[in-house]
C-alpha cells in the first residue's frame, strides 16, 4: 500500500555496506520502506514516513551515510505555503470561490412527471426563483414553501421531494389520479417489468417495493407487489401468525435499457442490417459533405438512424442517457454498430389470482389468503 498524499514522508539516499540486510532488518521490525532503487551496490535511494525514520536511522546507527533529499506530505506543503504568501493567498481565495459556488444550484433534475411536461414543472419552480444558478434552499420553511406553490400550480400532484447532491437539485413529483370523482381501480395486481433493463427508481404508490436500484429485470418479474404482508392486532382471535392484504399496486418504475442496432452506408443510400430490435423503411440519401471527416459523417448519419429508432421502438418521454458508435469499412460499405443506453419508464399490471368472492375480505383485511 502506498502512502497517503498527506502522509509526512521522506525521500533518503542511503550509502554503505550490506544495504539488503537493513532493508530486511527494517522489514522484520515493521518499518514501511517504499520506492527502493538501488544506484549501486553501496547506493539506494527510498522512501519512508517520517514517523519511521527515527526507527530507522537508530537501526542503521553509525554503519550507512543518509541524506534526506526531499520531504514530501501535508506537513512539509504548509511549511512551504509559509514561505510563499501569493500562493497561500491564491489558495484561500481558490476555496472560497468553490465554497462560495457550492452555495447555488448548477443543475435541477426533474422525475416523476407524467401528464404534465418537465417545462411546466420548471415553469412552476422558476416562479419561486429556483432554478439553476440561484443560491440553495436554506431552511425547511423556504424548502416547504416551493412545495406548496408546486401543489397550489401544479394539479393532481399528491407529493413532492427534493433533494441535493453537491450542487445537483433533484425534484421528484408523483401524480395523483385524474379526476376527483373517479373511482379507484381496487382489482389485486402486481406492477411487473415489460422489458429487460436496470432498475434506476421505483416509487410505489400502493403496494410494496419488490427490486432494489441497479438489479437487472427481466420481462415478468415483480417490481411493486401487490401482497402487503401484516400481523393481526386483533388478540382476542389468537396469535394467526403472518397475514395478507392485497391491494391495486401502482407506482412510477424507471429502468436503463440498452438498445443495439446496425446498418450500412453505401455510395449514397443507407441499407439496414438485420436487427432484433431495427428495421429501417427504405433507403436514406447519405453523401459526405465537404470538409466532413468520415468519422463525423458517419456520427451524422448515425444521430439521423438513433431518432429514427427512437420514434419508433420507445416511449416519447424516454430519454438516451449514453451511446456507443462503432465502425468498420469494407470494400466501399461502412458498417456501422450502434449501442445506445435509455432510461424509460416501465411497467404493466398483472392481476393477481383469488377467488372473486374474497377479493373484498383480502382488500378488507379481514381475511388470510389461502
Amino acid at each position: 500500500m502506498r502512502f497517503a498524499f498527506t502522509v509526512h514522508r521522506k525521500k533518503i539516499k542511503i550509502e554503505g555496506f550490506g544495504l539488503h540486510r537493513l532493508i530486511t532488518d527494517c522489514i522484520a521490525k515493521g518499518i514501511v520502506l517504499q520506492d527502493i532503487r538501488f544506484l549501486s551496490d553501496l547506493e539506494a535511494v527510498m522512501t519512508i514516513s517520517a514517523e519511521d525514520y527515527p526507527r530507522f536511522k537508530k537501526l542503521a546507527r553509525s554503519k550507512y551515510r543518509i541524506v534526506i533529499s526531499a520531504e514530501k506530505g501535508f506537513i512539509p506543503f504548509l511549511r512551504h505555503l509559509k514561505f510563499r504568501k501569493a500562493t497561500l493567498v491564491g489558495l484561500s481565495m481558490f476555496f472560497i470561490i468553490l465554497y462560495y459556488q457550492s452555495l447555488f444550484v448548477s443543475e435541477i433534475r426533474v422525475y416523476g412527471y407524467e401528464h404534465f411536461t418537465e417545462q411546466e414543472v420548471r415553469d412552476a419552480l422558476s416562479a419561486v426563483d429556483f432554478r439553476e444558478g440561484e443560491r440553495k434552499l436554506k431552511t425547511k420553511e423556504e424548502l416547504n414553501a416551493v412545495k406548496l406553490h408546486l401543489f397550489r400550480e401544479l394539479e393532481d400532484i399528491s407529493w413532492v421531494g427534493i433533494t441535493y447532491k453537491g450542487t445537483l437539485a433533484e425534484v421528484t413529483i408523483v401524480e395523483g389520479q385524474e379526476g376527483e370523482n373517479r373511482k379507484p381501480d381496487e382489482t389485486p395486481c402486481h406492477i411487473i417489468a415489460d422489458k429487460s433493463g436496470y432498475i434506476v427508481e421505483i416509487i410505489p404508490r400502493e403496494g410494496l417495493r419488490a427490486k432494489e436500484d441497479g438489479a437487472y429485470v427481466q420481462p415478468g418479474d415483480i417490481l411493486i407487489s401487490g401482497i402487503i404482508p401484516y400481523t393481526s392486532t386483533n388478540y382476542a382471535n389468537g396469535d394467526q401468525g403472518e397475514q395478507y392484504r392485497y391491494v391495486h399496486a401502482n407506482g412510477i418504475v424507471k429502468v436503463h435499457i440498452p438498445y443495439y442496432f446496425q446498418f450500412r452506408i453505401r455510395q449514397g443510400v443507407i441499407d439496414s442490417l438485420s436487427s432484433e430490435h431495427f428495421d429501417a423503411e427504405g433507403d436514406v440519401s447519405a453523401a459526405m459533405r465537404e470538409d466532413e471527416s468520415e468519422y463525423d459523417f458517419v456520427k451524422r448519419i448515425s444521430d439521423r438512424k438513433i431518432r429514427q429508432f427512437m420514434r419508433e421502438n420507445v416511449t416519447e418521454k424516454a430519454q438516451i442517457t449514453n451511446k456507443h458508435l462503432n465502425f468498420t469499412e469494407k470494400e466501399n460499405i461502412i458498417e456501422v454498430q450502434v449501442l445506445i443506453e435509455v432510461l424509460e419508464e416501465i411497467g404493466d399490471e398483472q392481476p393477481i389470482e383469488i377467488l372473486q368472492e374474497e377479493t373484498q375480505e383480502i382488500l378488507d383485511g379481514s381475511k388470510q389468503p389461502i
